[in-house]
């Protein structure tokens, strides 16, 4: 375990503050020295089943369960490449595994089955995101955004949003796309678009979270901050993670059990935000590296991130 040193803090702190377990959390580090089969990680999600689910770049995906690892890839499956980018949770138990050229799909029975759009050259998948009303939506580079309501996937294009990063459904059920340029949303009938002119920080929008808060969290490549959207209303609010003047690349924004808010930002590190103030772990404080990918939690609600280089980062949250 590493001493985690603040770099925002009130007062100073004592090593063996930082230390105690009951107000420190304890850290673990799990790499290919740990059996991994590869140190970058692009995505965490927990199925339905509360099996832990990890995109490991160029070397297919994991599944954890009880301190278990089951690794699938195309030498033992049906995964259509081992590269992959994006994992989606189906409400059914299933996971949906987005690779460099279409989606796998693994069903809770462990059948497997896939689709690729046969109409473009190349499917690259940035994100998944599965809706409460089960409606399933894949963002793309290139090639806008894909939603199956059941009967087929069709493909939404508009040159403008092209690359979608995110997909995100709010607490009133409303579906939100971040694209390179602005934030759709789609209430059902229509979208509507939210730019830097509403107050976005960034029309490069790069991470979606919905809140416990009813919060719309949104992250954004280059802005100088991060902000929410407040559902009912419509405003947004600007938060300052007190980073670079020259702005944020925030890849994953998480929720803890407590209500903390974590943000993954390359070059920054890891952000914690208890509603209060934001705390930064970085290298120079005695994190593992700065670049990181991405955020999930397991049943016990340990927080796992993802390294870009380094490997899965395990945070046993502070009893206090």
């Amino acid at each position: 375990m590493f001493l985690i040193l603040i770099s925002i803090t009130a007062c100073k702190k004592t090593s063996y503050d930082l230390a105690d377990p009951a107000t420190a959390g304890v850290w673990a580090l799990l790499n290919t020295s740990s059996g991994l089969p590869a140190n970058q990680i692009r995505d965490i999600k927990r199925d339905t089943q509360n099996n832990l689910w990890i995109a490991f770049s160029g070397n297919g995906v994991g599944m954890y369960r009880n301190g278990g690892w089951t690794y699938y890839n195309t030498s033992n499956s049906s995964i259509l490449s081992n590269s992959v980018t994006s994992l989606g949770p189906t409400l059914d138990g299933g996971i949906i595994i987005g690779t460099l050229n279409g989606i796998s799909i693994r069903s809770s029975s462990g059948a497997w089955s896939s689709y690729k759009d046969p109409n473009v050259t190349t499917m690259v998948i940035n994100t998944i995101k599965v809706a409460s009303d089960g409606s399933r939506w894949l963002g793309t580079e290139g090639e806008g955004f894909y939603v199956n309501y059941g009967s087929g996937y069709a493909q939404i294009y508009a040159s403008a949003f092209a690359n979608v990063n995110a997909i995100e459904e709010d607490d009133l059920g409303d579906i939100f796309v971040g694209t390179d340029n602005g934030l759709l949303e789609w209430n059902g009938s229509k979208f509507t678009l939210y730019t830097t002119s509403n107050g976005l920080p960034s029309n490069n929008i790069t991470s979606l979270f919905s809140d416990s808060k009813k919060r719309l969290w949104i992250g954004t490549n280059g802005g100088p901050t991060v902000c929410w959207l407040e559902s009912s209303s419509g405003y947004i609010t600007q938060l300052s993670l007190l980073n670079s003047d020259a702005g944020s690349f925030v890849r994953s924004i998480y929720e803890d059990k407590r209500g903390h808010i974590w943000f993954a930002t390359w070059f920054d590190g890891l952000v914690e935000y208890d509603n209060v103030m934001p705390i930064t772990y970085k290298k120079y404080t005695g994190f593992y590296e700065d670049n990181v990918n991405c955020i999930g939690d397991d049943v016990d609600g340990n927080l796992w991130i993802g390294l870009y280089s380094k490997g899965l980062a395990e945070y046993t949250l502070p009893l206090k």
